[in-house]
């Protein structure tokens, strides 16, 4: 399995990593089955769940690129909350984040990297 696509296989630090195609904030069958995984395992863990959004923005974009991005990236985070709330996990357990594109120095601009913390 790549990492990412399997929970037990994400990088250090997270649970699981979705990366969206540029310009996207759909979700392909992969990661409707991941987020299943990740819903899973926080009923099993009564855990919270954190999902860090990356965005695309890159320091130094035209201030109208980096708005897009920021828009884009609310799209993904929403994306992801709404499925995992789909699949049971309650809203009072979920948190979501966009970070500023300086800030993705840890993670690919794009990604959403989701952490469970018991």
């Amino acid at each position: 399995p790549t990492p990412g696509r399997d929970p037990a296989m994400a990088p250090p630090g997270a649970t699981a990593l979705i990366t969206f195609p540029i310009g996207s904030a759909l979700l392909g069958s992969d990661e409707m089955s991941l987020l299943g995984e990740i819903a899973a395992l926080q009923k099993r863990r009564d855990a919270a769940v954190s999902v860090l959004v990356h965005p695309e923005a890159k320091p130094g974009q035209a201030i109208e690129a980096m708005l897009g991005s920021f828009e884009l990236a609310g799209k993904q985070g929403d994306a992801v909350g709404r499925e995992l709330r789909r699949l049971g996990v309650p809203s009072q357990r979920l948190t979501i984040t966009s970070l500023a594109a300086d800030a993705a120095r840890a993670g690919a601009p794009g990604r959403a990297e989701i952490h469970l913390a018991d």
